[in-house]
């Protein structure tokens, strides 16, 4: 697997045109942020949305979108949008055409190929507003020119540009930038022809689009307008081509508005943390799409409305497809009284964890009868350990020899968490409010309902199936990320599936072979402790997702190579297949987690035995390095 292509590629906005991302596009939070008249850096893991935002803003995918919100978002933008695409293939090309030219040459040529990108995509966006309009036009953004006054601007651009069209339409513009790009490209493998073809690029590309946007201005008689440049994938984009757009927040003319979007790996990204750099709050704001699972749970609900149109799930609510999960279930009056839940968890759990009775007569408290402490106790203590509990009742295994040996074994039977990985609030919290992964897995669920017998039901273990698949495929993905980090281990490979790997051993052993705790440790801060490698895997996972920002997300934390302070968790879209609660907990030190041997002498010094036969998926991936 191509590790470019990512988790989920088939909902890649890359793929789709400009009415394709309007009929697929559902507004968030974050999107109504991104739509603000001043400079935004748009930061997320690959699949957050970044790329499918940045499109919604072409003048032709507006024009297009049937929504709601549509008219009003519609009149509240002032300028038109100039999307800018990337992809790690064209960066590849630019890397391989520039690998034996002369240092010097090397940047000419890299920042010539772009400009002359930025260049086209100028005109597609020109096209949008006159001639490229969508099936259903509603007027928006539209620019009447007769064929002599688009010759004029296109003459103007030209000779601004040196191009030579053939015709001097638009049209005849964006085919004159096709061949001048193919020119680069071969003269980059030709002993001459070269230089004189660079002299007669730009290498300024911010200047080169304000010399084109005054022309069209002034031939249409809009004299203060705005345009908006998307760069998207920034972090893919050449050195130089980072640098010269990071700088650009800073000043520019007010013509010119940025959106730049890209994913916390970029080495460039150092420009920030200049001192005469653009900074967040005064040049640009951040957005991150890194969401907290209360602000995603809206988003969720918009975007399976939309997917289940045309299903027979279209006019039922989710929770009416997938119910509730297990720790969601609306509580009865009583749920710490006698016959309630989580009291019955507590009475089945002081039978096989001695650790737990010891926890709850620190308080005084009975596990038999929950519902006798103090208002005081159950506030701070009682209500809170309601999902540990349940979590552990269902993974810790019943054993006679408990109450003999002191230990607890991991249930090893064949019957799988179904329970514990169903429902409409898994499906949010799994997905993290990453519309790539969601599309994924409710589009899988609600095939799987369709294709039942009844067309309706869909079982728990049916929706465990899926998620189940999809932690799969994630893990793989992360699996294939190059990185040379070496092993945080004694030996073997290393790089982000390691350092997944033994966080989720160090959290598993915490949460289930260590003593009963009311806060387990689930989430880790980055410490001054850990190598310059590992910080390097850590972005490598913010860049894939597999790492979730904990707290206050919208932290400049993406620009920075120094991560010291900044608390993160494991995605959650793994619990299912690693058996972790979908819970964030406290925190520790990484440095701490990372100690050679930590997690097996936490394992010894509870009484766990190493030779605990666990359930066939988490053998797959050596849960506890055996």
């Amino acid at each position: 697997m191509d590790p470019a292509i990512g988790f989920f590629s088939s909902f890649n906005a890359r793929h789709l045109d400009a009415e394709q991302v309007a009929k697929s596009f559902v507004p968030s939070k974050k999107f109504n942020g991104l739509l603000a008249v001043q400079n935004s850096l748009l930061v997320g893991a690959r699949g957050s949305g970044k790329t499918h935002m940045l499109k919604m803003l072409q003048p032709k995918a507006l024009n297009a979108w049937d929504h709601a919100e549509a008219e009003a978002i519609r009149e509240k933008i002032p300028y038109w949008g100039i999307f800018v695409p990337a992809d790690e293939a064209w960066r590849q090309q630019i890397e391989f055409a520039a690998a034996d030219l002369a240092g010097d040459v090397q940047e000419r040529f890299r920042l010539a190929v772009f400009s002359t990108h930025v260049e086209r995509s100028l005109i597609d966006c020109f096209l949008q507003l006159t001639h490229d309009r969508p099936s259903q036009d509603r007027g928006f953004a539209k620019v009447n020119l007769d064929s002599n006054v688009e010759s004029e601007i296109c003459r103007t651009i030209a000779q601004s540009w040196k191009l030579k069209p053939r015709i001097h339409s638009l049209q005849g513009l964006r085919q004159a930038l096709v061949d001048r790009a193919a020119d680069l490209y071969e003269s980059a493998e030709l002993p001459f022809g070269l230089d004189e073809l660079l002299d007669n690029c730009q290498t300024q590309c911010i200047q080169a689009v304000l010399r084109a946007v005054n022309a069209f201005d002034s031939a249409i008689g809009r004299f203060e307008g705005r345009w908006c440049l998307m760069f998207d994938e920034l972090e893919i984009a050449p050195p130089e081509v980072q640098k010269l757009l990071f700088r650009s927040l800073r000043s520019t003319d007010q013509r010119l508005l940025f959106k730049l979007a890209l994913s916390p790996s970029t080495e460039a990204s150092s420009v920030l943390n200049d001192v005469l750099g653009p900074s967040s709050g005064n040049d640009f704001e951040e957005i991150s799409l890194y969401t907290d699972p209360k602000e995603s749970a809206a988003f969720c609900q918009s975007l399976w409305e939309h997917l289940s149109r045309g299903t027979t799930a279209e006019h039922l609510p989710p929770t009416a497809v997938l119910r509730h999960s297990a720790f969601h279930e609306p509580d009865s009056s009583k749920p710490y009284g006698k016959g309630g839940r989580w009291q019955e968890a507590s009475t089945r759990l002081a039978l096989k964890d001695p650790s737990y009775v010891s926890f709850l007569k620190q308080y005084d408290l009975d596990p038999n009868r929950l519902e006798l402490a103090s208002p005081a106790l159950k506030n701070s203590v009682v209500r809170k350990i309601g999902p540990v509990v349940g979590f552990r009742d269902f993974m810790l295994k019943a054993d006679p020899a408990t109450s003999v040996s002191g230990r607890s074994n991991i249930r090893n039977d064949k019957s799988r968490p179904s329970r514990l990985y169903s429902g409409w609030e898994v499906l949010c919290l799994v997905t993290e409010g990453n519309p790539r992964w969601f599309t994924g897995i409710a589009r899988s669920l609600l095939i799987h309902r369709q294709g039942s017998a009844s067309g309706r039901e869909l079982s728990v273990e049916q929706q465990y199936e899926v998620f189940l698949s999809a932690a799969r495929k994630f893990m793989s993905y992360v699996a294939t990320i190059p990185s040379a980090a070496p092993s945080v281990t004694d030996g073997g490979e290393g790089g982000l599936k390691t350092l997944v790997d033994r966080l989720v051993d160090a959290f598993r052993t915490e949460v289930l072979a260590g003593d009963f705790v009311l806060d387990p440790v689930l989430s880790f801060q980055v410490d001054k402790g850990i190598s310059e490698d590992t910080k390097q895997a850590i972005f490598d996972g913010l860049y894939a997702g597999a790492f979730i920002p904990v707290g206050d997300v919208d932290r400049q934390f993406a620009f920075s190579r120094n991560l010291e302070g900044q608390r993160l968790r494991l995605t959650y879209l793994i619990s299912p297949l690693m058996f972790l609660p979908l819970r964030t907990g406290k925190d520790r030190k990484l440095s701490t987690l990372l100690r050679p041997g930590a997690q097996r002498l936490g394992l010894r010094k509870h009484g766990i035995r190493r030779n605990i036969r666990l359930h066939p998926d988490l053998k797959q991936v050596s849960l506890f390095n055996e």
